[in-house]
């Protein structure tokens, strides 16, 4: 459920740009709670948990939320770290070597 909260701020905070500010910090907070729950998830077995349904949700769209932030910078005409393009296809992968994101 956070998971889609998430997304649903990033979408509402970018048609609403006068109300961006706010939906960002509450995207990243719907993020974070979603992660959480998500990195608690991962050492059960998946054949045998009745939530994979969320599992493989959120991890689908874990991926949204990097390929956003650079779409978003690349929109407002700030200049995109080539290491923030690779991170999103690094988390489509399933590896992390960023310290600061949450759970990696």
């Amino acid at each position: 459920m956070h998971g889609l909260l998430a997304v649903s701020a990033l979408h509402y905070g970018h048609t609403n740009p006068s109300d961006k500010e706010t939906y960002s910090l509450l995207s990243a907070r719907h993020q974070a709670l979603a992660l959480n729950w998500f990195s608690g998830q991962l050492h059960i077995n998946i054949n045998e948990d009745d939530n994979y349904n969320a599992q493989i949700f959120l991890g689908s769209i874990v991926f949204i939320f990097p390929v956003f932030a650079v779409a978003e910078a690349g929109r407002e005409g700030r200049l995109v770290a080539t290491h923030d393009v690779v991170q999103a296809f690094v988390l489509l992968k399933g590896e992390c070597d960023d310290p600061y994101l949450l759970h990696c």
